[in-house]
């Protein structure tokens, strides 16, 4: 007697071929989500996000020749940030803005609450025609700096003396990156 061709497919060689189809996408998802360690203690999908997520680890230096001038600023910000903390200063907040003025670095030390202005330049930059960095910190700067120190300090209910003092930072360019020639640091600069 020969099988018909319309047998059911609920039968049981039915059944081995959905069991074997089922088997095969299952192997197949687990294809696609393969599971393996990378050493250490943690996994990963696969060899291509291996390698995405290690080139994403590394930033790209940028090239000093192109640097902007908000990167040698950021800097100049840096380089200050750590002269206050080795002399004792705690750094309570970076680049506090309100609407129409900025406070680059907040500062505590003792009783004093100190707001510093950096200014970086470049160490080429010729002084005799632009002056010195600390001499762009105009009245109209000034005011804006002490409206800003005022709002912090109605924000953060301070009872500390209020300072503003100015870092100039100049800086000269290598193949190593930005390094800086020449630091000065004004106390009650204003």
């Amino acid at each position: 007697m020969k099988p018909e061709k319309n047998a059911d497919k609920n039968g049981p060689e039915a059944n081995k071929c959905q069991k074997k189809k089922q088997d095969g996408d299952q192997d197949n998802a687990k294809k696609k989500n393969v599971r393996k360690s990378d050493g250490s203690g943690g996994t990963r999908s696969s060899v291509s996000e291996h390698v995405r997520l290690l080139f994403s680890a590394f930033r790209r230096r940028k090239n000093v020749n192109t640097m902007s001038s908000r990167d040698i600023g950021r800097f100049g910000e840096e380089h200050t940030v750590r002269y206050l903390r080795r002399r004792g200063y705690r750094i309570l907040e970076r680049n506090f803005i309100i609407p129409g003025a900025e406070i680059d670095i907040i500062a505590k030390r003792g009783k004093y609450i100190i707001f510093v202005e950096v200014k970086t330049r470049s160490a080429l930059c010729d002084r005799e025609k632009y002056g010195r960095a600390r001499d762009s910190v105009d009245t109209a700067k000034q005011h804006r700096i002490r409206l800003a120190a005022s709002n912090y300090i109605a924000l953060h209910k301070c009872f500390c003396i209020p300072r503003c003092d100015i870092a100039e930072v100049y800086v000269s360019r290598s193949s190593a990156g930005l390094r800086a020639t020449e630091f000065i640091y004004s106390e009650a600069a204003f």
